[in-house]
């Protein structure tokens, strides 16, 4: 199943004088003062979901970068202006080196936008397969925004000087561990938490045609471990979460899924009691009580978008 709205609304505020990279199909010799300028404006509506990186509920980082297609629709489909490269600035806008102009007959646009760390190297709107990584530790934030994979598109957007809404839906699965030490344990006794046996590359393919909300993701290439933050919750009513971007997949049943290390080297895995599929758009959460040789575990499926209940079983000690 795919997700609705999870990133909603993000704003794309376009202001001239900044430096940015955009292959421009219009000739700006023709501008006159009654064109409108294309701005997109956006915000990123906060989903019900506490996270560790609360401020990826409600924008984009500053520095992050989208790519932007937008056509001319007329007699079919007219690349205006190709592979822009837009700039977060952390307060809800993205920003661009030049203005952008509707087109000089008026007529209506379709706009695309991409957040990924796929190899995007010509300006061409990509209709080829496309690779996008998750990261292999994501204990900071960077690490956690670089993972993310984002996507949106508005079709026949009327020439207006108004602003113009794109909302973006992510592609990939949100984990959230939130972990409880009992025994005696304190933060000093704990050395990581992993997710494991997760591939942390997807290709994806886009097409104009198809919502954002249907682009497929598939996993592609290697198991590999990925390390999260290892905050601890005093109770689970106000979890302090860590959290993991991973791509969408099913994983096998018997699978060590989370793995917590003790500083004595002690591993204490929840293992996965039958196949689990990890779906675009959905969060999974699991509330983690530690002992010295006991892991306890619940969970469950919420927004991003909501779902059904992920089950498993503990044990201890594995390789």
């Amino acid at each position: 199943m795919k997700n609705n709205i999870t990133i909603s609304v993000l704003t794309i505020v376009l202001v001239s004088g900044i430096v940015c990279s955009c292959d421009v199909k219009v000739n700006t010799d023709d501008i006159v003062q009654s064109r409108h300028e294309i701005i997109l404006s956006t915000s990123i509506a906060k989903p019900d979901v506490k996270a560790s990186y609360q401020q990826t509920n409600t924008q984009l980082i500053a520095g992050e970068t989208v790519n932007v297609w937008i056509d001319e629709i007329g007699a079919g489909s007219i690349p205006l202006y190709e592979n822009c490269i837009l700039t977060a600035n952390g307060h809800g806008n993205l920003s661009a080196g030049i203005p952008m102009y509707y087109p000089q007959n008026s007529n209506a646009i379709d706009i695309f936008a991409l957040h990924s760390n796929a190899d995007i190297v010509d300006r061409a709107f990509p209709d080829t397969k496309l690779i996008h990584s998750v990261s292999a530790s994501q204990r900071n934030l960077d690490s956690y925004v670089w993972s993310d994979l984002l996507y949106a598109s508005r079709s026949n957007v009327q020439n207006t000087p108004d602003e113009v809404h794109i909302v973006f839906y992510h592609l990939l699965s949100k984990v959230q561990v939130a972990l409880r030490l009992d025994d005696g344990l304190s933060a000093a006794d704990i050395s990581g938490i992993m997710i494991r046996n997760t591939v942390t590359d997807a290709w994806f393919r886009l097409d104009k045609e198809i919502a954002p909300a249907e682009i497929e993701v598939s996993p592609d290439g290697a198991v590999s471990d990925i390390s999260i933050g290892t905050d601890i919750s005093s109770d689970f009513d106000n979890p302090s979460y860590n959290d993991a971007i991973i791509v969408p997949q099913t994983v096998a049943a018997g699978s060590a899924f989370i793995v917590v290390e003790l500083k004595d080297g002690t591993r204490l895995a929840y293992l996965l009691d039958r196949d689990t599929d990890f779906e675009s758009g959905y969060c999974y959460q699991y509330h983690i009580i530690i002992t010295r040789d006991e892991i306890k575990v619940t969970s469950q499926v919420v927004d991003w978008i909501p779902g059904g209940v992920v089950s498993g079983e503990a044990d201890i000690v594995v390789p």
